[in-house]
This record gives structure tokens, C-alpha cells and sequence, in this order.
């Protein structure tokens, strides 16, 4: 039992007001401690009381974060951390990030000081710049709010992204070892996350919303892409695609051929998009599972295989076109003439796996037209490098999905005329029916207070299922080979 004694004035004289203080520190009860001292690396920014003649720490802190990325050294030698007080950097900020990096013992951390959402940033375009971290920052604007160019090793950790009249609310091309982690972001006229020819992608836990095009995808030759925990929200075209289209010389070597090549989506959920939940389009290894998607498809279908496209972007004479003409020469699949919306390269899909997804759309909604789209064949594309047999079905396997679609009625979407005809071994309509539930049972779904979906009840146990073996043969000469999938 705790021995508690009362105080009164009489008490304080006889105990003295030394001893009080003691003993309400050991009973704990006692005031904060004092802040730490500031690391020697620590960088201080106060938009408010700062001055950028000051020295920069927390006593003294600038009044910009111009000044203070100025200050990093071109390659930092120690690990420094520029803090950010509460407060609009909209006008305070660089317009370029570049000529300044960390490195893997002295990464570069930029943070809001005062917790997340405080310091308010416009929109960033980092080139060349490699390990550093935004973590805790709202970044609000249009064009493309955060725009990573040629970057490695970038981290955006949980942070807000908000377009405002947004073409991309996040784009990273050309770049490698790129996370979003933890973070919001929303509003794109086109996508909310585009990656172009970006290896070793880490998107998870983040919420996604509100574009025209997709919530994400990645293309362009991207490798390595790991999408996991996601709620992708309120986009038209679909939730998240593994490839889409790319002009030819935004490529880059090796990874001439595929759009995505070593795609993990797991684990996410998407509700209210115009279009399909997942896509892929010009993947190769790629592995959709133990997702959930609800009122998904409304103006086409839930999921779709189908072809990637690839074109040669601009005019002849256009500075960087000429490389259209280098990659095919590399052995890559393009093309080089001047696109006019039907002349591109179709890109085939190999080696897709969705397993364990549930998809609910609960009458009266339902898609369009049909539960799936998978395209078959390419057909001969000379001149292109592309194979001549090429196909979205090859090795595509469905096993151990749900979907309820909103009516018994709904058409399959595969057979006879497109992808999964009869005669493929690995997926044809008599397969899919036999191997998932479509339109046989109703899914069973918890909604989570952060707006995501998990399955409960029998779903659960139906879903579960055994991950076929990668397939990683048919990868073009000159690609690194694979041995795993990239977990």
C-alpha cells in the first residue's frame, strides 16, 4: 500500500522545501524534463522568430529553409537532421533540391519538429540527390507536388501530399530504393503516385485518393516494386496498376522490355474507383494477393491482364528522342515513329498470379460490362522487337479469389475472342469458375477505422491459399536474371 502524506504550511516548514521536491520527483509527479541538447548536426528552422544570419540551432534557428538546405554540405560526412518549427515554408523553400546528398552512414533527415502536419512545405523537385528522408511534412501545391529525378535512396515517411490542381500529386523516374511509408496522398488530375523506370519501390500503409487516372502504378521498366497495406480511394481509372505506357526513351537499361518487371501487390485495399480494383498491363512476375476491393469497376470491370503500350514520345529532332533508336538497337521493345494513338507497341503480360483477393460490390452496384478483362494475343509486331507471340495470358493464373459483382448475370469477360480461351492450360473459363467463387457466395467484410477492409468469417478460410512457385522463365536476354520473388 503507497503511504501518502498530506501537506500543509506547518509541514513544509518542518520538511523543508528541499526535501518536498525530492520526494514528489520519487513519488513521479515531477515537472518535464528539460529538452535535450541539440545534436552537433541538427540544423533549427523557425519561419516565425528565425533569422538566416543565425547560427541555425535551436536557441538561434534560421528563418528559411533555403538557407538551410544551403548549408548541408554537397555529400553530408555525418548524419544531420534539419528540424522545422511549426509554420508555412510556401515562400521559404528551395525551388530546386539539388547539389546536396547524404549517404548511407550520414543520411539527411528532414523533419517537422513540432509534429506532423506542422511545417507546411509547397512543391519539391529533387534531382540527383540521394538518402534523404521528408518525414511529418504536409507538402500542399499543384503540377507535380513531389517530384523525385534521378534520386536514390528517398524516403517520403509519414507525411501529407496534397494536390491542388495536381497533374501528379508524387512522381519519381529514373530513380532507385524509393519508399512511401505511412503517409496521405491525395489529389491528382491524373495519378496520384506515378513511377517511371524506378527499381526497388516500397509503397505501404499509406491512404491514396482522389485522382482522375489511377491511384498508382508503376512503369516505364520499373523493377522491384513492393505494394503492401495500401487503401487506394476514390480514383477513375482503377486502384493500381503493375505497368501502363511509356515513351520509349524514358527507359532504362537493362529493362528495355516489360513495363514491370517483380511486382508484389498484398495486403491493400480499394473502394470507389470508376475502374478495376488491380491491373496489370505489360508485367512480368507479378503477384496480386490478399487484397480487398469494395464498389470497385462501376464504368468497366473489377480486374484486368491486358497489354502494356510503348511508344516514341515528341517529334523528330526532340532532344532525347534519338535514344528510341539506341534501345531498340540494344535489343529493348519500342518503336521510333511519331505516336498517333494507335501506332504504339503492344507490351504482353507473362507470369501473373492473383490469389486470395476479395472483391465486393454489393447490388445494386456492379460493373459495366463484365468480371474481368484479359487480353490474348498480340499478333506479329515487326520491326519492333517485340516477340510476335506475345500475349497478357501467358502463364496467368487465378486461384482462391472471391468476387461478387453485384447480379448472378454478369459475363466472365474471358474466353472466346480474348485472353483465357479454352485451349490455355493456365487460365480458361472452366479453370476460373472451379478455382475461385464468383458470384456463388457472398464475401464476408470488417470495415477498419482507418477506411481499409479485412475479410472475417468463411472468407478468410477460402482465401487462403498456396503460393505457386515464381516463374521467371522468358525474361529477355540481357535482363539481371531472377532466382525469387523481391520480397
Amino acid at each position: 500500500m503507497m503511504l501518502r502524506r498530506k501537506f500543509n504550511r506547518r509541514s513544509m516548514r518542518r520538511w523543508g522545501s528541499r526535501a518536498v521536491v525530492a520526494l514528489i520527483v520519487a513519488m513521479g509527479v515531477a515537472s518535464a524534463p528539460a529538452p535535450p541538447a541539440d545534436a552537433a548536426s541538427d540544423i533549427w528552422v523557425d519561419p516565425s522568430r528565425g533569422r538566416d544570419s543565425a547560427a541555425g540551432t535551436r536557441a538561434n534557428p534560421l528563418r528559411s529553409l533555403s538557407e538551410a538546405w544551403d548549408r548541408l554540405p554537397a555529400i553530408a560526412s555525418t548524419p544531420t537532421t534539419v528540424q522545422l518549427k511549426a509554420g508555412d515554408y510556401r515562400n521559404l523553400s528551395p525551388v530546386y533540391w539539388e547539389d546536396h546528398s547524404g549517404t548511407s552512414t550520414a543520411p539527411v533527415l528532414i523533419r517537422s519538429a513540432d509534429g506532423k502536419g506542422r511545417a507546411l512545405l509547397p512543391a519539391v523537385n529533387l534531382f540527383g540527390v540521394s538518402w534523404i528522408e521528408f518525414r511529418g511534412i504536409e507538402f500542399r501545391d499543384g503540377g507535380d507536388v513531389v517530384h523525385c529525378e534521378q534520386c536514390s535512396h528517398f524516403t517520403l515517411r509519414n507525411s501529407i501530399v496534397r494536390g491542388v490542381g495536381a497533374q501528379e500529386t508524387f512522381k519519381a523516374n529514373q530513380s532507385e530504393w524509393v519508399s512511401i511509408l505511412d503517409s496521405s496522398l491525395s489529389g491528382a488530375g491524373d495519378n496520384v503516385v506515378d513511377m517511371v523506370a524506378v527499381r526497388h519501390v516500397r509503397l505501404r500503409r499509406n491512404r491514396i485518393a482522389g485522382a482522375e487516372d489511377w491511384c498508382g502504378y508503376a512503369k516505364g521498366g520499373s523493377v522491384d516494386v513492393i505494394v503492401t497495406s495500401n487503401l487506394f480511394t476514390r480514383c477513375g481509372t482503377g486502384g493500381f496498376s503493375a505497368g501502363q505506357g511509356t515513351g520509349f526513351q524514358f527507359m532504362e537499361p537493362p529493362w528495355l522490355h516489360y513495363e514491370a518487371v517483380g511486382v508484389v501487390i498484398r495486403g491493400n485495399t480499394v473502394t470507389e474507383t470508376e475502374g478495376a480494383a488491380f491491373g496489370v498491363q505489360g508485367g512480368f512476375g507479378v503477384l496480386v494477393e490478399d487484397n480487398v476491393a469494395r464498389r470497385v469497376g462501376r464504368r468497366s470491370h473489377v480486374l484486368e491482364v491486358v497489354f502494356g503500350s510503348r511508344s516514341c514520345d515528341g517529334q523528330p529532332g526532340d532532344a532525347g528522342r534519338e535514344r528510341c533508336q539506341q534501345y531498340l538497337d540494344q535489343g529493348g521493345w519500342g518503336t521510333t515513329v511519331v505516336d498517333d494513338g494507335s501506332n504504339g507497341v503492344s507490351i504482353p503480360s507473362r507470369h501473373v498470379q492473383f490469389a486470395g483477393n476479395v472483391i465486393l460490390n454489393p447490388a445494386p452496384y456492379r460493373s459495366t460490362w463484365q468480371h474481368l478483362t484479359v487480353f490474348g494475343e498480340t499478333g506479329p509486331q515487326p520491326g519492333t522487337g517485340a516477340p510476335s507471340d506475345g500475349a497478357a495470358d501467358t502463364d496467368l493464373r487465378f486461384h482462391r479469389n472471391v468476387i461478387w459483382n453485384g447480379t448472378a448475370s454478369m459475363p466472365l469477360g474471358v474466353g472466346e475472342g480474348s485472353g483465357c480461351a479454352p485451349s490455355n492450360p493456365t487460365c480458361n473459363p472452366a479453370q476460373l469458375q472451379a478455382d475461385n467463387r464468383i458470384n456463388t457466395r457472398l464475401p464476408l467484410l470488417k470495415r477498419l477505422r482507418n477506411g481499409r477492409y479485412v475479410k472475417r468469417g468463411w472468407t478468410v478460410d477460402y482465401t487462403r491459399h498456396t503460393r505457386l512457385p515464381p516463374d521467371w522463365s522468358g525474361l529477355p536476354a540481357g535482363s539481371p536474371p531472377w532466382t525469387s520473388w523481391p520480397f
